[in-house]
């Protein structure tokens, strides 16, 4: 057991290591959600290295992971960091403001399709327009999983939306609509950070089967 947690210590570490090559110099980095150790690791490596780094980290509704997760590890790391709302990601993009989409992949197809947290397409779809890469970063792509039919999208409770850590924000009885995450098409992905390097969309079926 102790020598699995050493191996992905060091897998963390590598995915770390390869996401600080993909930060520019001068950095405003969009992410969504809570992109855990990986995203974490990159920048912190990037900044090691004298980038200047801003991040952008929409609160991501209704759980907060975004404002309670991520930008207080940033704010810790000694990182810049702004919260913004979840609909805030294309302005930045569009500004210039920020030049790197990255985020964390709750699934990653073999044909480079992403699953990610809702709000990560519209981001996605954004960057594209605006001329941003994005890159989203995988532990481990999974090879049962050849394109985006064969994943049952999870809806959840109308609650979670009308409600924001446990406070109404809307009408009682108010209808509402919670698609949990994101089908992210391959067209829309730069690349995706793996344990075997950086690798475009079409390239992860020939790596991971």
């Amino acid at each position: 057991m102790e020598a699995r947690k050493v191996a992905f210590n060091q897998l963390y570490h590598q995915l770390g290591r390869a996401g600080s090559t993909l930060i520019p110099e001068k950095a405003g980095v969009l992410t969504t959600c809570f992109a855990e150790h990986t995203f974490l690791l990159s920048l912190a490596y990037a900044k090691e290295g004298g980038k200047e780094i801003r991040v952008f980290v929409p609160e991501t509704r209704p759980y907060l992971q975004g404002s309670r997760l991520t930008a207080p590890s940033l704010q810790e790391m000694g990182i810049e960091v702004s919260v913004i709302t979840d609909g805030m990601g294309a302005t930045f993009l569009g500004t210039g403001e920020a030049n790197l989409y990255m985020t964390a992949a709750d699934l990653v197809c073999m044909d480079g399709t992403v699953v990610n947290k809702v709000g990560t397409l519209g981001n996605a779809i954004a960057a594209k327009r605006f001329k941003v890469p994005y890159y989203a970063f995988s532990v481990s792509p999974d090879p049962t999983k050849m394109d985006a039919s064969g994943i049952q999208m999870e809806w959840r409770s109308a609650e979670e939306v009308t409600q924001c850590m446990g406070k109404a924000t809307s009408s009682d009885g108010m209808k509402a609509l919670y698609p949990a995450f994101d089908i992210i098409t391959p067209d829309l992905v730069t690349g995706v950070v793996t344990g075997k390097g950086v690798l475009k969309p079409e390239e992860i079926k020939r790596n991971f089967q």
